[in-house]
């Protein structure tokens, strides 16, 4: 958070390695290590070096940095090597406009000169090519607190890879249909052969034109890099993609609504048969029990879902409160439970509604240990 004057000297001084006016703010040594590329995932990739994240453009180097805080986005571009130093901002969140502004200042001073070879790809078979497809997860996210729900969300953090059938692998962002298409080169390393920039959500984005995966010591898969904010994708297993994990949740939703759709149906039939309830004092216990556990459950999960969107600015008050009821389901569960064993025992429901409120314990159980994958049993502020 600056103002483009301030930032005008920043980058001055930069450019003349830590030099500004009659001040010396960077020994020389210490601003051309911060302009050298420190780290990178892969040498085919851009990568970062202090403070400052490289990039390549028509085939000129250049460092810089974004910023964004929901109402402006921002982007500071270095040419070290022509002393050249770019700053944009502007009052709105929309990363579109820096990037096409920087593709068409670079296009019209660094024009590419167009290159017909032809890319030289390698033959890999379906069986080859899915060693790398499957879910992916950006790295820049929470693992030990709330934050963690962000992963649910269809975005940046979500990705799949998929194996086509013409050798190829698709790759999907921000919950689109794949986009971008790359192609084998050599063992791990992918071109991409069609995509380029698309507007997706309001953003303008290129993942960049090497796709770079990883091997653990197993031999599997363990990471794919692709250009665009030198991201580090994780491979997660089909059941922690988002996809699975939202139409858990979902799974969720539905059993948890059941009893107040299931109950108010039975008895409509029993009245409409002129039968009476045979139940007993255990079973409309059990009743209560499973009905405020569920209704519980589903308040909470709706609240999860309106409110989750907020989450990059701190835990809203209503998530805060909601947090109790994780703890509060939890004791009932163990109740019911301990009340459809004895069902069970004592035969005091019918077979199918042995088997339905077995169900709906089974569920609780479940969800527990989805929350608890998702840190919101306890406090966690």
């Amino acid at each position: 958070s600056s103002t483009a004057e301030d930032m005008a000297r920043f980058m001055i001084a930069h450019l003349q390695d830590g030099h500004y006016g009659d001040v010396r703010i960077l020994g020389e040594d210490v601003a051309q290590q911060m302009h050298a590329q420190q780290f990178t995932h892969h040498p085919e990739l851009p990568g970062m070096g202090y403070a400052f994240k490289e990039r390549f453009v028509n085939g000129e180097r250049l460092i810089g940095h974004g910023g964004d805080i929901g109402t402006y986005s921002s982007q500071m571009i270095l040419h070290p090597e022509d002393n050249l130093g770019l700053f944009v901002v502007y009052n709105v969140f929309n990363d579109t406009l820096r990037e096409r502004l920087i593709v068409a200042f670079m296009d019209r001073y660094y024009a590419e000169e167009s290159s017909a070879a032809a890319l030289e790809t390698l033959e890999m078979s379906q069986e080859e090519l899915s060693h790398y497809a499957g879910a992916y997860r950006w790295v820049r996210h929470s693992r030990s607190t709330i934050g963690k729900l962000v992963a649910l969300i269809p975005g940046p953090v979500n990705v799949n890879i998929v194996a086509n059938d013409d050798g190829t692998l698709s790759v999907s962002f921000f919950g689109a249909p794949p986009e971008w298409r790359y192609a084998p080169v050599k063992r791990l390393v992918f071109k991409q052969i069609a995509g380029g920039v698309h507007e997706i959500s309001g953003l303008e984005i290129d993942l960049g034109e090497t796709l770079v995966f990883r091997e653990d010591e197993t031999g599997e898969v363990g990471f794919a890099f692709v250009p665009l904010q030198n991201v580090a994708l994780q491979k997660v297993a089909w059941y922690e993609g988002g996809a699975a994990q939202l139409g858990s949740l979902g799974m969720f939703l539905l059993i948890f609504l059941s009893p107040f759709i299931v109950w108010p149906l039975g008895a409509l039939i029993r009245r409409i048969r002129k039968q009476t309830s045979t139940a007993t004092t255990g079973s409309k216990r059990a009743r209560w029990v499973a009905g405020l556990m569920s209704a519980l459950n589903f308040i909470f999960m709706i609240i999860l879902l309106l409110s989750m969107g907020d989450l990059s600015l701190g835990v809203p008050l209503i998530i805060q409160i909601a947090l109790v009821i994780p703890l509060v389901t939890a004791l009932l569960t163990l109740l019911l439970l301990w009340m459809t064993i004895l069902a069970w025992k004592d035969s005091y429901w019918s077979f199918w509604g042995r088997i339905y409120y077995s169900l709906l314990t089974l569920t609780a159980i479940l969800f527990l240990v989805w929350a608890n994958y998702w840190n919101l049993i306890g406090w966690q502020f």
